[in-house]
Parts: structure tokens; C-alpha cells; sequence
């Protein structure tokens, strides 16, 4: 575990890596392995190449822009290749959501190599896509990248501006990882510009967002920046203790870029202490992450900091070693701005070495970078180093002519410097000023509320003495009230008990009488129903048996017909009795009786085509009932059975439906014997009567029965009417759907 020393401070400005990790956070919340995700997308473009289904280009251009973002920051070139290859494939398709996509990470390519003017441009045409197609996320996005590079380039207007519109449309869509980074990224801009109060209560309400959202990342970039406000105002051991805990929140989500960042700070901080042997040990932890990281960026950083370092303690060969490394590192990714500091530092150890001509070779490559990249910090710096190089070579003219380019670029930068120092040095006061009016404050309201505080225990203590007697009295009141209520509720509670064993004893009488009249004719149905269709079909066998197969054809149809019967008696025996025990849990659901009549026909065809009969279904289609469906389907089962028994050869049985009220009411009609009216009064009543069919089929005459009380335990009804020789019409209601 790394120790910080909390001796170990320095004042600093926010640096790019702080930029770096807001646009990353900001815009690839999602982080990536480099080698499985790659691996995978990778997949994806080859399974999708040229596949011209719908679709499949959105999936390999999203795939693309995919692959794009996992190089960031460690492989601009890639980032940019991939980048470029979706842009053109969306063009191709018209595809504006990826072309917005690949645009804003064409832009993240130039920007992480220094090309601000192409990533700027980039942005804008991402945003003015994302805004066209109402992608406001990715508008957000866009302008926070805009903001960045304001920000870098100093114009803290251009990036304030952006920067708002960002945080405009977070909170418009309650993006509050979003609110929260724009915040950070605010708070530094009012850093820059001096608003320190603003800056540090910009600082923290992102912070305390990040908090709330469980964000470490978030959390530790916020305390970072705080701890860059602290020690830009000398709070050096509050600025030390928040990039701590920043280091530890990285630790606990193993952001190990983010700990070499915290890392390389502290380095930073021992360097400018003029502590050589402290930053070099710092830089080396933090270049153990960035290597376990493939972050080339900031190794590249790193090795020029342990040049530096090395610089320090005049061991130039130690330092043309790091140098040399890094410049390597800075070409591969593209960095020209680093590769043209290195050229400059390169050059100045072989002037101190003593080889003025191999200097002025790499510090002229250095200015011609910086001359490219139009970048007056290279230039200011190249042109110094210049100036010793031509002093040594006896060149006073070129000397002094460097001398004066260097010290007037110097004065422009200092002059800018000179200013915000300035700015920083009112809002410092004016900071100290608004702390010291708050701690004044804080003491008054604390000695009011202290006041408060007595004056209510003193109230509290009087109430709890009031109370207290009061309490003592009622009590004394209450126990003689209760002694005598004691008695009364005594023999109260008796006499509830003894009722109370009366009515449960006479329940269950009741239902025990009623159980053995059910079971009594659950017997009688069965010796009576069952008895005769077994025992046919049983003597029907040892016919076939006895007489051998010449009586098949005609014995099988008689066997299956009674199993059938005794089937059907044995299901509907089966519900019956459910239902009178009342261990059925009726689930009620909303269902289509249309359907339900639908598999019903379709389950008996087979007597409906023996007997050639045609089922005409007039219930319309998305009729919606709310009632148990396995009731409805064995009733309607029960129902049309009984129509199909009673209907001639080749007749006709309609299902029909109709609304009333509340209810669904279904009407089974056939054109077959009727019912006589005699007959019909008395079907529903205890004892059972059954007919045989057209086509003497047998039965329990339980069907019907059962099916009315099944109807009744799902708010149903069962009616009919009938006339001799003209047919029936059994009706029933079930509760309609939504009512």
C-alpha cells in the first residue's frame, strides 16, 4: 500500500490529465478491456460484412464506432481509422445517428493528438447532426467536448457558454452523471478564472451528486479538482488529503490509469519541492500502472517527468535515456506537441554534454513542430533554448535575436499569467473574506441555538414533571376501574365463548349432514352411471374374445362409447365434487370466450363428425369475459355435448353471444327433440335425470347440474327453454372483461 506524506505539497494549476479523464468519463462511461471487447466487436464486422439484411449496417457501423472508442486514449491513429471507416459506411446508408457517433470520435482522434482546430470542427458537425436528429444525450456530449478545448485554448467565455448548454440539456433529460461531470468541468473553468468560492462550491455539488449516484469515478475527479482549488489558495494539507482520497476511490473500482494519475501528481509535487529522489520514486509507481495499462500517453508523460527529474540531479546521460523513450512513445501516438518538447529538453542535455551542433539539430525539430502546431509555449521554449545554443557557438547576433523572440513570447504569456494571478489574488481574498463572514455567522447561529436548546429542555423538563403526576393519578384511577371491568369482561367473554362453540358446532353439523347427502349420491351416481357402461364394455370384450375377431367392427365402437360416458361422468364427478367441498380456488382472469369455444369444438369433433353435424360459431371474435376459464370450458364442453346428444343426423347447432349489461350471455341452440316442459322444470333439482340421445347415446344426467353451480361460483347463470320437437336453447351468462 503506497503512503502519501502529507509534508509533501505545491501549489499547481489543473492539468490536461484532468481534461483528459472528464472527456473519457464524460463521453465512454463504459470502460474497455482492450483485448476481449476488441476481440468481440471485431466478430461482429466479420460476421456482418456484406450481409445486406435490414439492419446489418446499423450493427456494423455501431460495431465500428465501438471498436473506435476502445482505443482511446492509448491508439489515436486506431481510434481515428475506425472512426473515419464508420463515418463513410454511415454516409453511405444514410445512417445520421452513426454519423454523428463516428464525427464525435473523429474529434476525440485530433483532440487527443493535439489537432484542436479538426476535433473543434468535428464536434460542431457531431452536434449539429445530434441536434437535427434530436439526439440530445449525444448534443450534451458534443458540447462538453466543444467546452474542453475552449478551455485549453483559455477562453474561458467560449467554454463557460458550452459548458451551460451541456448542463441545460443533462438536466433537461435528468441525466445526473451528466449534471455531475458538467459541474466538475465548471468548476474549473471558474478556477481559471479566479471565482475561487464559485469554483469550490461548483466542485462540491458535483460532488455530492457523484456521491449520491455511487460514481467513485466521479467522486474522484471532484476531489481532485478541490484539491487543486486548495493548494492554488496555500490549503496545501486540505489540497494533499483530497487527492488521497481520490487515490483511494480509484483504488476501490481498480481505476489504475486514475491511481498513476494520482500518482504522477504526487510526483509533480515533490519535483517543484525540489525533491529529486521523492518524484523519482512516485514516477515509478505510476509507471508500473500506466504499463499494466497500456496507457502509452502517460508513460510518455511519466518518462519525460523522470527525465526531469534525472535533469535535477545533473545526471544528463540518465535523463537522455528517459528523454529518448518518451520521444518514441509521443511519435507513435501521434503527440506532436510532446514529441516537440522532447526535441527541446533532447537538445538541452547535448548542450550541457557540450555538443552545441547535435543540439541546435533536435531543438530546430522542436520548433519546427511547434511552428506547425502553431503552439507559443513550444516556440517561447525553443526559442530560449536557441538562444544558449547560438551563446555557446560564439553566435551573438543569432543569440540575442532568440533571446528578445523568446522574452517577448514570455511577456505575452505572463502578461496573460500576470492577469489571472491577479484575478485569483481578489477572489482569494474575497474567498477568505466570505469564510471568515460564514465562521461569524456559524458562531452566532450556534450560540442561538444553544439558547433555543435550554430553553427547550427547561420546557421539556416542566412538561415531564406535569406529566408525570398526571400519569401517577390516572393510574391510581384507572386500577380501580379495571378491577371492576375485570369481572364484567370476565363472564362477557364467557358467554362469547360458549356461543361462539354453538355456532361452530351447529356449522359444522350442518356441513357434515350436507357432506354425507353428497357422498350418499356421489355413491348412488356412480354404482348407478358407472356400473352399466363398465359392465357392457366388459361383457362386450369377452365377446370378442370368445367369438374372435368377426365381432371386432362391431363390438369396438360399443366398448369405446362407453368409456367415453364413463369418462366424461368421471370428470364431471370429479368437478362436482371439488365444488361441493369447496377446495376449489376459483382464479379468475380475462380471457377469449371466443377461443375457449374454439378448442371446446375442436376437442369433440369426433362426435360431432360421427353424427355429422354442423357447429355454426357466431360468437365474435375478441368477446372478453372475466371468469375461471377451466369452468367455462368444461361447462361450455358439458353444454355442447348435451346439444350434440339430442341433435339429429346431419343437423345444425348455433353459438351465438350478446352484451347485456355488464355480462356476456352465450346461447347454445340446436334443432333437435326439444324438452318437455314437465321434464324441463325438473332438471335442475337434487335428483339427476338423464335421457338416451338421437343416437342413443348414454348419460349421467349430471351435467347440467354441475355446470349451472360451476356458473354460479364465477357470478355465472344457466338457463334454457325448450319445445318438443323443435330444439333448445341453453343460455348462460358470464361477467364481461373491464367492467
Amino acid at each position: 500500500m503506497l503512503s502519501f506524506k502529507p509534508d509533501c505539497m505545491y501549489r499547481f494549476k489543473k492539468s490536461n490529465i484532468l481534461r483528459i479523464s472528464l472527456l473519457v468519463i464524460f463521453l465512454t462511461s463504459n470502460g474497455f478491456s482492450q483485448s476481449p471487447v476488441q476481440d468481440s466487436l471485431r466478430n461482429i464486422l466479420v460476421l456482418h460484412d456484406g450481409i445486406t439484411q435490414p439492419g446489418a449496417d446499423t450493427v456494423r457501423i455501431n460495431a465500428l464506432n465501438r471498436l473506435a472508442r476502445s482505443f482511446y486514449p492509448s491508439y489515436p491513429d486506431s481510434l481515428l481509422f475506425h472512426a473515419q471507416k464508420a463515418y463513410e459506411e454511415a454516409t453511405v446508408t444514410d445512417f445520421k445517428k452513426g454519423m454523428a457517433e463516428a464525427l464525435r470520435y473523429i474529434g476525440i482522434a485530433h483532440y487527443a493528438v493535439g489537432n484542436y482546430d479538426t476535433a473543434l470542427e468535428n464536434y460542431h458537425n457531431a452536434a449539429e447532426l445530434s441536434e437535427q436528429q434530436g439526439l440530445k444525450s449525444s448534443l450534451a456530449s458534443n458540447y462538453n467536448n466543444i467546452a474542453i478545448i475552449h478551455d485549453i485554448r483559455g477562453d474561458n467565455d467560449a467554454a463557460l457558454q458550452y459548458y451551460y448548454q451541456s448542463l441545460s440539456i443533462n438536466r433537461e433529460l435528468e441525466n445526473q452523471q451528466g449534471i455531475a461531470y458538467n459541474l466538475i468541468n465548471l468548476g474549473l473553468i471558474h478556477h481559471n478564472l479566479g471565482q475561487i468560492s464559485q469554483a469550490l462550491d461548483t466542485q462540491l455539488e458535483g460532488l455530492k451528486i457523484a456521491e449520491t449516484l455511487g460514481d467513485k469515478n466521479g467522486m474522484a475527479l471532484a476531489l481532485n479538482n478541490i484539491g487543486s482549488i486548495y493548494s492554488g489558495i496555500g490549503r496545501n494539507d486540505d489540497a494533499i488529503e483530497m487527492h488521497r482520497q481520490a487515490f483511494v476511490l480509484r483504488e476501490q473500482i481498480n481505476n489504475k490509469p486514475g491511481m498513476g494519475s494520482n500518482l504522477y501528481s504526487i510526483g509533480r509535487i515533490h519535483f517543484l519541492e525540489n525533491r529529486p529522489d521523492s518524484a523519482i520514486h512516485y514516477f515509478d509507481e505510476a509507471l508500473k500502472f500506466s504499463h499494466e495499462t497500456d496507457d502509452i500517453r502517460m508513460i510518455s508523460k511519466i518518462l519525460v517527468a523522470l527525465g526531469d527529474a534525472a535533469m535535477l540531479k545533473d545526471n544528463y546521460d540518465e535523463a537522455f535515456h528517459f528523454y529518448n523513450q518518451s520521444i518514441q512513445n509521443a511519435r507513435d501516438i501521434g503527440d506532436r506537441f510532446e514529441t516537440a518538447r522532447i526535441y527541446v529538453k533532447l537538445g538541452r542535455i547535448e548542450l550541457k554534454k557540450g555538443f552545441p551542433q547535435k543540439a541546435l539539430e533536435l531543438v530546430s525539430q522542436g520548433r519546427e513542430i511547434g511552428q506547425q502546431i502553431d503552439n507559443m509555449r513550444i516556440l517561447e521554449f525553443s526559442a530560449s533554448a536557441l538562444s544558449e545554443i547560438y551563446e555557446e557557438m560564439g553566435d551573438t547576433g543569432r543569440a540575442l535575436s532568440y533571446f528578445k523572440e523568446s522574452a517577448a513570447i514570455a511577456d505575452s504569456l505572463n502578461n496573460h499569467e500576470i492577469q489571472r494571478r491577479s484575478a485569483r489574488l481578489d477572489a482569494d481574498y474575497e474567498y477568505f473574506q466570505r469564510e471568515k463572514e460564514l465562521l461569524l455567522q456559524q458562531q452566532e447561529r450556534d450560540m442561538l441555538t444553544q439558547r433555543k436548546t435550554n430553553r427547550q429542555n427547561a420546557l421539556i423538563i416542566f412538561i415531564f414533571t406535569i406529566a408525570l403526576f398526571l400519569v401517577i393519578l390516572l393510574a391510581s384511577i384507572s386500577r380501580n376501574r379495571k378491577k371492576l371491568q375485570k369481572a364484567h369482561y370476565a363472564l362477557q367473554a364467557s358467554h362469547t365463548q360458549i356461543e361462539h362453540q354453538k355456532s361452530v358446532l351447529e356449522k359444522q353439523t350442518h356441513e357434515l349432514s350436507k357432506a354425507n347427502m353428497d357422498k350418499s349420491r356421489l355413491f348412488s351416481i356412480i354404482s348407478h352411471d358407472m356400473k352399466g357402461p363398465l359392465a357392457y364394455a366388459f361383457m362386450a370384450i369377452e365377446m370378442m374374445e370368445e367369438k374372435g375377431s368377426a365381432y371386432r367392427e362391431k363390438t369396438l365402437p360399443l366398448i369405446r362409447e362407453n368409456i367415453v360416458n364413463v369418462y366424461n361422468l368421471m370428470e364431471n364427478l370429479l368437478e362436482w365434487s371439488k365444488i361441493q367441498m369447496k377446495s376449489e380456488n376459483m382464479e379468475l382472469t380475462d380471457f377469449d370466450l371466443y377461443s375457449v369455444i374454439t378448442e371446446v369444438n375442436m376437442a369433440i369433433n369426433s362426435q360431432i363428425s360421427q353424427k355429422g353435424i354442423q357447429v355454426d360459431n357466431q360468437v365474435q371474435r375478441h368477446t372478453r369475459v372475466y371468469a375461471e376459464k377451466n369452468i367455462t370450458e368444461l361447462v361450455m364442453r358439458n353444454l355442447l355435448t348435451n346439444a350434440i346428444k339430442f341433435s339429429h343426423r346431419a343437423g345444425k347447432i348455433i353459438i351465438f353471444s350478446k352484451p347485456v349489461h355488464n355480462h356476456i350471455e352465450v346461447c347454445i341452440e340446436d334443432q333437435g327433440t326439444g324438452i318437455d316442459p314437465k321434464e324441463l322444470s325438473g332438471l335442475f333439482e337434487e335428483k339427476t335425470i338423464s335421457k338416451p340421445g338421437t343416437a342413443n347415446e348414454k348419460g349421467s344426467g349430471l351435467g347440467l347440474k354441475l355446470s349451472r353451480e360451476l356458473l354460479e361460483k364465477i357470478n355465472g347463470k344457466l338457463w334454457m327453454d325448450s319445445e318438443p320437437g323443435k330444439g333448445t336453447r341453453v343460455w348462460f351468462s358470464l361477467p364481461a372483461a373491464g367492467k
